[in-house]
């Protein structure tokens, strides 16, 4: 999967937003939205690799001034390629206008709702529209998601519009640390403190049909007793837990055409896409500057002997909790080499 970021502007502010790392001055002044053809530079890097997903993002996608001029492009080309996977993540409340092409372009939708506390009376009022417009007009190719960002929240709100659109699947995520909310103490800890809201959700879910299955940030299964493994692996659908335990590199190519492994660790590297042949090979760097020393650094010192782990089956936790260590770790092998 390879993401390009369309925009940095969003007409919502959720308090657990994952890119609020990537809006510095820097980038609200030169960089707010991709340029078209950055657009079109970013989109042929990516398409290099032809079984290669695409992911638009933001922000907010659907706020950029050419988005309707992008999706057109898109239609097109995918009409020529038609095995061409596109998604876009939305938070839904722009999103009327462009459904037609959507539907024409047989894109793949993620609405990820929120609250109406978090966004307003009104901005949901406009989701749920544009969701029961989606139902209409594309109902196999949308998907709602939540993020769960506080063990207080009320999400009451996504399983009243999953039970309205007659939805079986949601698409789930624990929010990650970014750097305006540094987590300091071990993964371990900050999962066992939300354990018992996610098995809480899970039931949830349970109860009302529905299918949960986590986009990333996965847990790590032996924080669960049988029972609770009973229940999240009981889905259609599973939590991922054994389905795909490992996090792979996802490329996000960012407005000024540098790309990252992933947002959650958007300000460690950043390099030019025009260093690279194609994504296979971004993909590839990443994983040695990145993702070779995860072995190396169980996430609790009791996972030194897990054969998941040695066995690259678990990542332990998401690598936003590792990337200082990482540095660290890195530091040192320079050293040791330099030494020698």
């Amino acid at each position: 999967m390879s993401n390009i970021f369309l925009t940095y502007k969003c007409n919502l502010h959720c308090p657990y937003c994952f890119a609020n790392e990537l809006k510095t001055e820097r980038n609200i002044n030169e960089y707010i939205n991709i340029s078209y053809e950055n657009f079109i530079e970013a989109y042929k890097f990516i398409r290099k690799s032809k079984n290669e997903k695409i992911s638009l993002i933001g922000g907010e996608p659907t706020l950029h001034p050419d988005f309707e001029k992008i999706l057109k492009f898109l239609v097109a080309d995918r009409i020529n390629t038609k095995k061409l996977y596109i998604g876009i993540y939305t938070n839904g409340v722009e999103l009327n206008p462009y459904v037609d092409l959507i539907k024409k372009g047989n894109f793949k939708i993620l609405v990820n709702c929120n609250s109406p506390k978090d966004m307003g009376e009104k901005n949901f009022e406009k989701l749920d529209e544009n969701i029961k417009l989606l139902n209409k007009k594309i109902r196999d190719n949308f998907t709602l998601g939540i993020n769960l960002y506080s063990r207080d929240m009320n999400y009451d709100f996504i399983f009243y519009l999953l039970k309205k659109y007659n939805q079986k699947y949601i698409r789930i995520s624990l929010v990650i640390p970014n750097t305006s909310r540094k987590i300091e103490r071990k993964p371990g800890e900050y999962f066992k403190e939300n354990k018992d809201f996610i098995i809480g959700f899970a039931k949830k879910c349970k109860e009302n049909n529905i299918n949960p299955f986590f986009d990333c940030n996965n847990f790590r299964q032996c924080l669960f007793n049988n029972e609770e493994l009973k229940l999240l692996n009981s889905f259609d659908v599973k939590f991922n837990l054994l389905e795909n335990p490992y996090c792979i590199p996802v490329l996000d190519i960012l407005p000024d055409l540098t790309a990252v492994r992933c947002l959650g660790l958007s300000d460690y590297i950043r390099v030019p896409i025009s260093d690279f042949d194609n994504p296979i090979q971004l993909k590839h760097f990443f994983h040695s500057e990145i993702d070779s020393y995860i072995a190396l650094l169980p996430p609790e010192p009791g996972c030194n002997d897990c054969k998941e782990l040695k066995h690259h089956t678990c990542l332990g936790s998401c690598l936003a909790f590792k990337i200082n260590d990482i540095i660290k770790l890195k530091e040192h092998c320079k050293t040791f080499r330099t030494d020698k």
